[in-house]
């Protein structure tokens, strides 16, 4: 009867030990997230910056290629088009 009682007893324990183990493992993760929230603030903030660099420069490759295509292309290919259904052949360069 000694031994069970003791085993009981002890087993009681493990449990008891186990749930403090998990609850401090659960404190231990909300510091570790704290002590990394700075670095990932960071990051973040990067990629804005990085995600707006690129935005800006696809902006301005986007304006630069249309304003290519409305000035020169089009109106090159208007001509073209234009002397081919007059009969006439045009080399424009």
């Amino acid at each position: 009867m000694y031994i069970e009682k003791s085993i009981c007893d002890l087993d009681n324990k493990l449990v008891i030990r186990h749930e403090t183990l998990k609850k401090i493992r659960h404190r231990v993760e909300i510091i570790r997230q704290i002590f990394d929230s700075p670095t990932v603030y960071c990051r973040a903030l990067v990629e804005v910056v990085r995600r707006r660099r690129f935005s800006h420069s696809y902006q301005l490759v986007l304006r630069f290629t249309f304003t290519y295509l409305f000035t020169y292309l089009f109106p090159t290919c208007l001509a073209i088009t234009l002397s081919w259904q007059s009969g006439l052949v045009v080399m424009v360069l």
